[in-house]
């Protein structure tokens, strides 16, 4: 998959090649049956369990972090090749971290590193 930009609640923040790597796990269900004895039927389920992104940005993102930071869980989109379609997934923000890089008249620049956790993976 590649990710050139991706929306935290609607809000879209924008990526470059090497700023984020990915994650995938996959979750094994099983059934119990009536007679009270587990039927194993795996499926496999690929999902991206964790997104980790480092980006130089402006002060207003950094503002969708922290308020996003903030939450119990948030919804993240992404654009997924393999469906050629965005995709949402529910997950929280941890390992969060900003730095000021500078400060001008016009802007003012954060260094950020997040990572996006799948609720269903914690």
């Amino acid at each position: 998959m590649h990710i050139d930009a991706f929306k935290i609640n609607g809000t879209t923040v924008t990526l470059n090649d090497e700023e984020y790597s990915e994650k995938y796990s996959s979750v094994e269900y099983s059934q119990q049956t009536e007679a009270g004895t587990t039927h194993r039927d795996t499926v496999r389920v690929g999902f991206l369990s964790a997104l980790n992104i480092k980006i130089t940005t402006v002060g207003t993102v950094k503002a969708v972090f922290d308020s996003a930071v903030k939450q119990d869980s948030l919804i993240l989109t992404i654009y997924s090749d393999s469906e050629a379609a965005p995709i949402s997934w529910v997950c929280f923000i941890s390992d969060y971290s900003a730095s000021l890089v500078r400060d001008t008249l016009g802007a003012t620049y954060w260094n950020i590193q997040a990572t996006f956790s799948d609720l269903e993976a914690a």
